[in-house]
């Protein structure tokens, strides 16, 4: 999990440069705009102009929205199990609580 998300922030920092550099509105404003889209937020106040910019933000939402979405699944299922056999655990106490005599 820890490492699906560090490829993640390196990508939006490399390709958010990237973009930055393609569509000449600097390194910042290039990682603002990956994390923008990456979040499907897309406030429109940067949008690409020219081939290189469009090829790099279709890179940014090809590569990184997967990634992004999937290491929230995989928290989510893990959070999800961990509830599931916490209260397995309290129900199987409770049962042989209750069947030993526990009146």
């Amino acid at each position: 999990m820890a490492r699906l998300l560090a490829i993640v922030l390196l990508l939006v920092i490399a390709l958010g440069v990237l973009y930055g550099y393609t569509a000449r509105c600097g390194p910042w404003d290039g990682i603002y705009f990956a994390v923008v889209t990456v979040t499907t937020v897309g406030y429109g106040d940067l949008v690409p102009h020219g081939w290189a910019p469009h090829l790099t933000a279709l890179a940014i939402m090809v590569l990184i929205i997967p990634l992004w979405s999937g290491s929230f699944s995989l928290l989510s299922a893990g959070l999800t199990a961990d509830h599931i056999d916490k209260r397995h655990r309290q129900m199987a106490d409770h049962v042989t609580t209750t069947a030993g005599g526990g009146r």
